[in-house]
């Protein structure tokens, strides 16, 4: 995001915020939506205070610990932290929810989950859901697109060699030919920013990520084994650990595939035996789901039902606002470390709280 696009945002939201109109505007959300009013945030990693750079480079995976810590004291100030699974329970029974119900969730199970994030969620009191892709919990395996993200913070990568790495394989492979819905990937239009290559880069498919890893790899003089002796994702005593301090386990798949890109069969598989895994470890019912990257339709949620799920939670699903939020399809805010930095770098309470109720 540009100084002057942060700068406008930070004017707009501080307005509403120190004036009391967004104040205002939840009220009049509560009262038309009593019962089913509530936010659920999405989170991936939590990084080191020196990590900005990774933070950037990473775009929508990551917050550094000093922002994440200020977000969760204004949560925890100004909201009313609960678990998802009480969301859940709330939608399922049709019951009350205490006002200004806010809901903290991870994606992916990251390693520093437990290291970063676990002990700034215990002194603040926040209780938190993390969804397990198990097949890589237990591999240790960075599917490949993470491992581009990844590629992306390295010194001298983006923009440009990440750029021309893409560049490359669509030209190379007649991709932007043989498959009309790339024509919006056109590489110039990826130079605006991360998060747009990383969006682009998702309608590839694995092989094709591969040799854009590959290729990035080499033009930037980096080991293809950089990062397989580096411990990623949490493991089951952590887990069982932070289970005894509010924080709740679901599952997030097997292999993180993108469930519309797998074969029905496959996904009951995946939902099924995700479930297994994380049960038969902590020895506790899981009933909550994150679908990979968001991506789902009619019958993959109609599995996730099958299967003994209560919950799913998607990126821009059902709107939580509606009358009776599909409990399948609930949406979630997507917090990182831009979302809530004005133009000095430093966090805005007045941003991060206009993030959450959908200002911008």
């Amino acid at each position: 995001m540009t100084i002057i696009r942060r700068t406008i945002k930070l004017l707009i939201s501080g307005l509403l915020f120190y004036t009391g109109l967004l104040s205002l505007y939840v009220w009049f959300g509560r009262k038309s939506q009593p019962k089913k009013k509530f936010y659920i945030l999405t989170y991936h990693r939590v990084l080191d205070n020196q990590s900005h750079k990774k933070a950037d480079t990473q775009p929508g995976m990551c917050v550094i610990k000093s922002t994440f810590d200020q977000q969760m004291a204004f949560i925890a100030k100004h909201y009313n932290p609960v678990s998802l699974g009480d969301i859940s329970i709330a939608l399922k029974e049709d019951q009350p929810l205490p006002d200004r119900a806010i809901a903290v969730t991870f994606d992916d199970g990251w390693l520093d989950n437990y290291t970063n994030a676990f002990p700034i969620l215990k002194r603040h009191g926040i209780p938190a859901t993390i969804f397990l892709p198990t097949e890589l919990i237990i591999s240790n395996q960075l599917p490949i697109f993470i491992q581009v993200s990844l590629l992306l913070g390295e010194d001298g990568i983006w923009p440009d060699k990440a750029i021309a790495a893409f560049k490359k394989v669509v030209l190379e492979n007649d991709l932007d030919r043989d498959n009309p819905t790339l024509e919006k990937y056109k590489l110039d239009a990826t130079a605006s920013d991360a998060s747009s290559f990383m969006v682009r880069l998702m309608h590839l498919n694995i092989s094709q990520i591969e040799m854009v890893a590959d290729e990035i790899k080499r033009t930037g003089g980096i080991d293809k084994d950089k990062w397989n002796n580096q411990r990623w994702f949490i493991n089951w005593d952590e887990m069982r650990e932070m289970n005894q301090h509010q924080i709740d386990f679901g599952s997030h798949g097997q292999s993180h595939d993108l469930m519309i890109n797998i074969r029905l069969e496959q996904v009951e598989q995946e939902l099924v035996e995700s479930k297994k895994t994380i049960e038969s470890e902590l020895n506790k019912p899981v009933t909550l789901f994150s679908y990979p990257n968001g991506d789902y339709n009619a019958k993959i949620k109609e599995l996730v039902q099958k299967t003994g799920y209560d919950c799913a939670v998607t990126v821009t699903g059902c709107d939580v606002k509606e009358s009776l939020p599909d409990r399948y399809a609930l949406r979630r805010i997507n917090m990182n470390e831009g979302a809530t930095l004005g133009p000095s770098g430093r966090f805005s309470k007045s941003m991060f709280a206009c993030h959450i109720e959908g200002v911008y």
